[in-house]
C-alpha cells in the first residue's frame, strides 16, 4: 500500500513536469506561474510530505512495532488537526505540518484566481485595442468617403463587415468569463 502511495505521487509529479515542458515550449509564462508552480507546491507540501513520511518510517529502526507511529493517523491530523502529532516521527513534525499546511492551502487562490484574472484583463485590452483600431479605420473611411464616392458594392460589403463583427461582439471572438471561471474552479477542485 505504501509503495502505491509513492508510485502514485511520483505519477502525479511526473504529469505537472510534463506539463512544465508544454507551457515552457508554448512560451506560456502566465500558467508556469500560476498553474504550474502552485500545483507543484501544493503537491509537494501534502503528498509529497506524505511519501517522505513513508519513507522516514521505513528507514527508522522501530524496536517496538506499537510505538512507530500511525501515518494514516498523522495525515487525518495534517487536514483536520493541524499542530496535533500523537506519536512524531522527527522533532519539529507539528510546527512542519502546520508550515506546510498553510503553505499549501495559500495556493488555491493562485490555482483558483490568477489565470482567469489574467485572462480577463487581457480580454479588456483586446476589446479596448480593437475599439480604437475601429475608431482609427473608420475616421480613415470616413476620409476616404469624402474625397472619392464609394460603390454601391462597398456599401453591400462594410454592411456585411459590421454584420459579421456584431456577431462575435466586434472584438475577436467569444468571450464568457463564467465559463473561464467555471473551468478553474473544476480544476482546482479536481487537483484539491
Amino acid at each position: 500500500m505504501k509503495c502505491a502511495v509513492i508510485i502514485g505521487v511520483i505519477q502525479m509529479l511526473g504529469g505537472i513536469i510534463l506539463s512544465l515542458l508544454n507551457h515552457l515550449r508554448r512560451k506560456d509564462w502566465r500558467h508556469v506561474w500560476f498553474g504550474f508552480v502552485p500545483e507543484f507546491v501544493f503537491l509537494s507540501c501534502t503528498f509529497g510530505y506524505m511519501g517522505l513520511l513513508i519513507i522516514i518510517k521505513w528507514i527508522t529502526p522501530w524496536h517496538n512495532t506499537n510505538l512507530a507511529p500511525s501515518l494514516l493517523e498523522t495525515m487525518t491530523n495534517f487536514f483536520l488537526a493541524p499542530g496535533v502529532v500523537n506519536l512524531p516521527v522527527f522533532k519539529g513534525q507539528a510546527e512542519l505540518q502546520v508550515l506546510l499546511l498553510l503553505v499549501a492551502f495559500s495556493m488555491v487562490p493562485f490555482l483558483l484566481l490568477a489565470i482567469p484574472y489574467l485572462e480577463y484583463q487581457d480580454h479588456k485590452r483586446r476589446v479596448a485595442e480593437a475599439e480604437s483600431g475601429d475608431a482609427a479605420h473608420r475616421d480613415a473611411h470616413h476620409e476616404q468617403e469624402l474625397s472619392v464616392l464609394p460603390a454601391p458594392r462597398e456599401a453591400d460589403e462594410t454592411d456585411a463587415l459590421s454584420a459579421e463583427s456584431a456577431d462575435d461582439g466586434g472584438h475577436g471572438g467569444h468571450f464568457d468569463f463564467s465559463e473561464i471561471m467555471i473551468h478553474y474552479i473544476i480544476h482546482t477542485i479536481e487537483f484539491v
